[in-house]
């Protein structure tokens, strides 16, 4: 049988950052240009874990989703 274990949530400090520029549409409803948009409007933008942009430079160390990874790491010190 699965073992479920619960899990600290994690939220913006609205004290901090205006909400209405963090959050975004579902990840299968951003377009490119949609995309471009969420990522001009904070450096603390959702997109940057749920969608993130894909580089010429990527690898296996270093890619959309390390670098989401990186940053749901470092986030919750700033936010």
């Amino acid at each position: 049988m699965a073992k479920i274990y619960p899990f600290r949530s994690l939220r913006y400090a609205l004290d901090r950052v205006p909400i209405e520029r963090v959050v975004t549409q579902p990840y299968d409803k951003i377009s490119n240009e949609m995309q471009d948009r969420y990522y001009a409007l904070h450096p603390n933008n959702i997109v940057r874990i749920v969608l993130g942009k894909p580089t010429p430079e990527d690898s296996a160390t270093n890619n959309v989703y390390t670098r989401a990874a990186g940053y749901l790491k470092d986030w919750p010190a700033e936010f």
